[in-house]
């Protein structure tokens, strides 16, 4: 039986620093594609129209030697889809090792769907968290977001004085800080939005 158990997310966290201090993916943006390619061995294979075949944007081969992914996808969108694979790789590679052994990719897709519901999802955010953990380390954000407030303090002060409240302006300056972030840590301003919420960043903001 696919189990997955529950894991913290300061455990995820921490195998996400783990992960980058062991390949030495410690500069920013992180290279996620050497983690996998000159780091793991793992050959990056493009396959057009993987999403349609497999309602994922990528997915990692049975004896973890290889990545498909969908060409289609957006450069950010690709770097967190690897990302996410390589979390598959190490938070769960002994519960995917147990599984049957599969020969094309859509026998793999059709075993991936027929997993118990409940271990397949924790098993994927658990993944989707280490992902934005490994591209946007906690640490190394919370220090950027810091300086990058008090670049977004302009915009703050003009809201103010056309009376806006906290609650008003708050999102404002979210956004305006994640878009600046997202293009340093190469990601997605929604990831970067999602990330910053998700480390309580914006009560930072003033």
């Amino acid at each position: 039986m696919f189990q997955i158990r529950f894991r913290p997310s300061d455990a995820i966290e921490e195998a996400a620093d783990d992960a980058r201090r062991r390949y030495g993916a410690t500069d920013i943006p992180v290279d996620v594609d050497a983690v996998l390619d000159v780091k793991l061995g793992m050959n990056l294979v493009p396959v057009p129209g993987l999403q349609q075949r497999i309602n994922g944007d990528a997915f990692t081969s049975r004896d973890w030697s290889e990545v498909y992914y969908d060409q289609n996808q957006s450069a950010t969108r690709l770097r967190f889809s690897l990302a996410h694979e390589l979390g598959h790789f190490e938070l769960h590679r002994a519960e995917i090792d147990a599984l049957p052994a599969t020969t094309t990719i859509e026998e793999w897709a059709q075993l991936y769907e027929d997993l118990p519901e409940d271990a397949l999802g924790r098993a994927e955010v658990q993944a989707n968290m280490f992902a934005a953990a490994l591209l946007m380390p906690r640490d190394e954000l919370t220090a950027r977001f810091t300086q990058a407030l008090a670049g977004a303090e302009d915009l703050r002060r003009v809201a103010v004085q056309q009376g806006l409240t906290r609650n008003d302006y708050l999102e404002y300056v979210v956004q305006y800080v994640a878009t600046g972030l997202a293009k340093q840590f190469d990601v997605s301003v929604e990831a970067m939005g999602w990330r910053i919420r998700n480390l309580s960043l914006a009560s930072m903001v003033p």
